[in-house]
């Protein structure tokens, strides 16, 4: 695990994980990232392979709780990536629905393949993994996301004519910040059928509904 000049998408480093056979990982230290109640996340940056032919990169981002103890079931993974020399982009989303959420957890790793628990051979499977190899990691960041929730009047989201369906939508963010909100409407054929934007935040309401009228079989417009 070291910093490397050859291969970067910005700047002037990437973090290169190496195989000399079985695994390996970096991880960002317990406590340095802390987490902000019931507020999603997003990691994102760039992943590249070499020689990478059974192993596999991975990102991997959750939340531990106030006794340094990793919450399990908010783990959250990205693709398994073999690139081939190229630049691949990382996008995983940290929901913020666990309750004892201190702190934000990072690792950044490469998973060799085991052996599958159902396989009728048990312990006399052949497993193939790699032996060389590694993985470049660059420009990986954590943002703060605002948490978006959408529903109707209906607890199915089915309305039938001729109710007039109603959509009420939520956007909670801590950081105060005056925000944008955009909701559209598609109809079946994801054709746009319209369109309302919203200021919320920094005192503005965080919560507003706008019915819509059905206007003809397929598709609706707000009242």
């Amino acid at each position: 695990v070291r910093y490397d000049r050859e291969h970067s998408v910005s700047g002037d480093f990437s973090l290169h994980l190496g195989l000399t056979g079985g695994a390996t990982g970096a991880f960002v230290e317990v406590a340095a990232i802390p987490a902000i109640a019931a507020s999603d996340y997003l990691l994102t940056g760039w992943v590249r392979t070499e020689k990478l032919d059974h192993a596999w990169a991975e990102a991997r981002v959750y939340f531990i709780d106030a006794g340094r103890r990793r919450i399990e079931r908010s783990v959250h993974r990205s693709a398994p990536f073999q690139t081939r020399g190229e630049w691949s982009q990382i996008a995983i989303k940290l929901p913020g629905d666990y309750d004892g959420a201190e702190y934000i957890g990072v690792e950044l790793v490469i998973v060799q393949p085991g052996m599958d628990e159902d396989s009728v051979l048990g312990q006399r499977q052949v497993v193939e993994q790699d032996i060389d190899g590694g993985a470049w990691f660059d420009d990986i960041a954590l943002w703060k996301l605002p948490h978006v929730e959408l529903r109707t009047q209906s607890p199915t989201n089915i309305i039938a004519a001729p109710q007039t369906p109603e959509v009420t939508a939520t956007v909670r963010d801590l950081s105060g910040q005056r925000l944008r909100a955009q909701l559209s409407v598609y109809d079946h054929r994801a054709e746009l059928i319209d369109r309302q934007t919203v200021a919320v935040g920094a005192g503005t309401a965080s919560t507003w509904t706008s019915p819509w009228t059905m206007c003809r079989a397929t598709t609706c417009r707000p009242a």
